[in-house]
């Protein structure tokens, strides 16, 4: 691990983000294991409005390297679909750097070797990668969303949905806007011209969103900064 001279204001301000950085959903199933995880989207979803109301931010960045000579192969699929594939010795690595807004970082690496240099194959492995390397370096945990995180004893009530986890493990996507995002939102309106209105349209029929909302209080964090975009654009 790499890191910046002093750790004093990242280390501050990650002490913050912590505190109400959730743990990141496993919402996503791996049909090879029978299992479930994580996803890279459920684990950003935990972190990113605590970082950002933190002055922390996060560079991810991937290195591919072949090794020895590339050769093409042909492949069946279990459907019996042929096709030719890049075999390669590859070594995929991510480097994430956790920055603050005073300059301080702190950076780690995660790799991984995989036996094709396929786009499919290489992105999967990146994916994976970043998943893993942002969870650790930020300190999110993944929460079972059938098991411990639920009181219901019966299998069939224990179905991962917002509305049905505890409040202490609600994932960032269902979390509403701070006192200080609706201020600053309700600011950007104002200065832009653009009434409650209109933005209770949006939220109502873009297929983006989708959702029904009363006021301000009732926006997801999630949906912050693209409303704040949208707002700024003159509601275009």
């Amino acid at each position: 691990m790499q890191r910046s001279e002093s750790l004093a204001s990242l280390g501050a301000a990650l002490a913050k983000a912590q505190s109400s950085i959730l743990g990141a959903v496993k919402d996503s199933t791996n049909p090879f294991f029978n299992s479930r995880y994580a996803d890279l989207a459920s684990v950003w979803d935990a972190c990113r409005p605590s970082l950002t109301m933190n002055g922390l931010s996060v560079i991810q960045a991937p290195t591919i390297t072949t090794v020895g000579e590339p050769h093409l192969e042909t492949v069946t699929s279990q459907k019996g679909e042929k096709r030719t594939v890049l075999r390669a010795v590859t070594h995929v690595s991510v480097a994430t750097m956790l920055l603050h807004s005073s300059g301080e970082w702190v950076s780690t690496e995660i790799s991984s070797i995989v036996s094709s240099a396929d786009p499919q194959t290489i992105g999967m492995a990146t994916t994976y990668l970043r998943r893993y390397g942002l969870a650790a370096l930020v300190g999110i945990p993944q929460i079972d969303d059938d098991a411990e995180t639920l009181t219901h004893p019966k299998p069939e009530a224990r179905k991962a949905t917002p509305e049905s986890l505890p409040p202490s493990v609600q994932p960032a996507s269902a979390l509403t806007l701070t006192d200080i995002q609706q201020t600053r939102l309700k600011g950007l309106m104002q200065q832009h011209g653009i009434k409650a209105k209109e933005v209770r349209d949006l939220l109502q029929t873009s297929t983006r969103f989708g959702y029904l909302i009363k006021s301000a209080a009732d926006i997801r964090q999630v949906d912050y900064d693209a409303i704040c975009e949208w707002v700024i654009a003159g509601g275009r």
